[in-house]
């Protein structure tokens, strides 16, 4: 067998060269439509992700609107508790407190004219008439003993007449705990 060779050596280097050339463009196609395939499966992904993040966003601020409306709802709830307490703390049982009173000082012998109840300055006023000087004693000792009032001020001019005494009584009341 014999070999011909028609090409010269510098048409053999160029054809090599364009072997090579047509190598290269080839591969560099082959990476250019991978790296497009790449790139449209990224930009798909970002679209979907885009889309989801969206929603996610939505649901976040749905929650935190249902959670703000109710968290909104509990804090008026413990408000108006908290009203109706301060109001139950001031709550005085006055019946109940005037019989108490009336027990202490009860007597046919003591008449009562004016009672002044001062709740801000926790005071008592009481006025008033007694038969005798032990009347009113007697009645003073009982509010002094009490468990209604801290202190009793008498006056010294409501024991100078033995008989029919026109007596007058400050008295504060005694702090309740609560």
């Amino acid at each position: 067998m014999i070999t011909l060779n028609f090409i010269t050596q510098k048409g053999k280097k160029r054809l090599l060269g364009n072997r090579l050339f047509i190598l290269l463009k080839d591969i560099s196609l082959s990476l250019l439509m991978i790296s497009a395939v790449v790139g449209m499966t990224m930009v798909a992904s970002q679209q979907i992700l885009a889309q989801d993040f969206i929603q996610i966003t939505k649901n976040t601020l749905s929650i935190i609107n249902t959670e703000g409306i109710e968290t909104q709802k509990i804090k008026t709830i413990n408000n108006d508790l908290k009203k109706i307490n301060s109001i139950q703390t001031q709550y005085v049982n006055w019946v109940e407190w005037l019989t108490n009173l009336n027990n202490l000082i009860y007597s046919n012998k003591i008449q009562i004219g004016r009672l002044n109840i001062d709740l801000e300055g926790q005071k008592v006023s009481l006025n008033g008439k007694a038969a005798s000087r032990e009347d009113f004693l007697d009645m003073k000792t009982k509010l002094e003993e009490s468990e209604m009032f801290e202190e009793v001020i008498s006056p010294l001019s409501n024991i100078l007449s033995a008989n029919k005494i026109n007596f007058d009584l400050e008295m504060t009341l005694k702090k309740t705990e609560e």
